[in-house]
This record gives C-alpha cells, structure tokens and sequence, in this order.
C-alpha cells in the first residue's frame, strides 16, 4: 500500500529540517514525499533543495505563493499513492507513526478516511488528544459523536485516493481562497458518506504557532468558520437547522455542536457586531457543559440569541 506525504512549504526556514527528518524516518516500505515550495522567499527552499537529492522518495516542486490549498492540491494532483496525507512544515510526526495505521487499513479495507490521536504542544506543555477506537459509517453521527468538527485537521488524517478523485469524475480538492480551508475540505468530503475510522494510535506533534490563522482569525475569519460549520450542519439535516415556527430545545446528541457553534457566533457577534446566522434555540441545562455554558444556556433560554448578545455586549 502506497502512502502519498504532502508537505507544503512557506517560509518555515526554523522548522523544515525537523519536519523532513521526522518523515523520512518512518518504518513505510511504500511512500513518496511531496514537498511543495509555495514560493518561500527565506532559505526554506535551499533545504528542500539539499534534502531531495538525498532521499529518492522526495519530490519537489516549486510554484509561486498561492496559499496552503493551492500548495495541497498541487502535491495531491502529483501525488501516486493508494492513501494520502498531509504534514505542516512547522510540525512534525512522532517515531513510527504511519506504519500501524497503514497496517489498521491493511485490514480495514472499507476504511475512506483514518484519523489518528495527536500531541498538541503550546509554548512546552504537550497535551494528548486522544480519540476513541470507532468506526462511523454514518456522516452524521462521526460528526457529532465523534465531535469530528473540533478536529477537522487534514494533518491527523488519510484519505484514500477514490475519496478525492471519485470514479463518477472530478476532483475534491481544497477549496482555494478561503480560510480554515480543512473544516471545509472535511465538511464537503463528508457529503459522500464514507466510512470513518479513529483511532487511538498517536502520530503527531502540532505546535502551536502564534502567527498562525487559528491563533490569529479575527471576527470576520472566525465568521467563515462559523459559516462553513452551518453549512455542514444543514447538509447533515441537523435537528436544530430545520425550520420551525418556535424556539425549539436542541436535542441531547446535537446539544454540544450546538454549543461549540454558539461560543463562535458570540465571538463573531463581539468583534463584527453582525446579527447572528446561527438559529435560536434552546438547551437543556443538563446538556450545557461548565459553569459559564450553564449560564449562558439559561440567559437563551429566558432572552433568545439576540438577547443573550445584547446582555453579553454589555
């Protein structure tokens, strides 16, 4: 089983050679590395450079600055691989971490998508995200029971090629352009149902990066966040985006969606100051999870979305 690596490449001089060595040192007998050089202007691509020749399994490709999707799909239209995956140059895999999963697909042969545990690391603390041993046949219940939209990252995934070149034609790539482009990607790629696969086995170490979009997304990016997550929501035929003629309850297995989307639009609303997209509903109180969740359940319940916005800009 061949494994397609996908590492895009911008300005990250600081971090390269740790992520390449990181890769290349994997236990696969069958994998090819695809480097991507978006058009880094620091001496990122004078180490891709050196590093290529050196290992036979490397490809590099250079093209001018068009962004983290266009640079994805780039590896993944040159890519040969039965499963692809995608690594950020400022991170890196931790030791021996393809060869169980590739061996978990080696016998789960129905497997469309296989997402892995992961380390996070911010300024030294590490955390482990760990994820269940399951498997979703079902788009809808991966999304919610799973809590797939807290970890929409491409990097903890592979995908099997049919997936992103369907025999029906076409290609689902990476929607250029656009911001927290992997929620997006998942969402969509969600919409053919495939059979997901978590699992516990760890394989990499994210660091956090102070400059980067998750760190960084103002109002209006955290608006296309919520808007894709709608999107998807509405295209799983979620309970609470169905019209109704009242304020309903959000039902227990929607309730932390439900929740993780109400955070955003109160962050959106705060710093846009646009009305709210996200449809008002009621939650249970016993399904609000902290404290503060409880509190803000029960200022929806009494006041509605525009009023809890209003108490809350006060």
């Amino acid at each position: 089983m061949k494994l397609s690596v996908i590492i895009p490449i911008y300005n990250v001089e600081a971090t390269l050679e740790r992520c390449l060595l990181s890769v290349v040192s994997q236990r696969v007998d069958d994998m090819e590395i695809i480097l991507v050089d978006d058009g880094s202007q620091d001496g990122s691509s004078a180490i891709a450079q050196r590093m290529a020749p050196e290992n036979p399994i490397f490809t590099y490709i250079r093209q001018e600055n068009a962004g983290l999707s266009a640079a994805r799909n780039t590896g993944i239209r040159h890519s040969k691989g039965e499963y692809i995956t995608f690594v950020d140059s400022d991170d890196f895999l931790l030791e021996d971490a393809y060869s169980p999963l590739l061996q978990l697909l080696d016998e789960r042969k129905d497997c469309d998508i296989l997402e892995f545990s992961f380390v996070k690391n911010h300024l030294g603390e590490e955390t482990e995200c760990l994820l269940a041993d399951a498997t979703y046949t079902d788009a809808r219940w991966y999304w919610l029971k799973g809590q797939a939209y807290a970890h929409t990252y491409a990097w903890n995934k592979l995908f099997r090629r049919d997936l992103l070149f369907p025999e029906s034609g076409g290609e689902r790539l990476f929607r250029e352009g656009i911001v927290f482009e992997d929620a997006e990607f998942l969402g969509r790629l969600l919409q053919s149902n495939p059979c997901v696969v978590t699992t516990s086995l760890m394989g990499y170490s994210y660091q956090w990066n102070p400059q980067g979009i998750t760190s960084t997304a103002d109002g209006q990016k955290l608006a296309s966040l919520l808007d894709t997550n709608i999107r998807v929501a509405r295209q799983l035929g979620l309970a609470f985006m169905q019209p109704k003629t009242k304020r309903q309850f959000v039902n227990r297995e929607e309730a932390l969606f439900y929740q993780y989307l109400l955070n955003m639009q109160i962050s959106v609303c705060q710093q846009t100051g646009n009305n709210p997209v996200l449809p008002d509903c009621k939650l249970h109180l016993c399904s609000a999870k902290g404290r503060t969740m409880k509190l803000k359940a029960l200022l929806l319940y009494v006041f509605g979305l525009k009023g809890l916005l209003s108490l809350l800009r006060k």
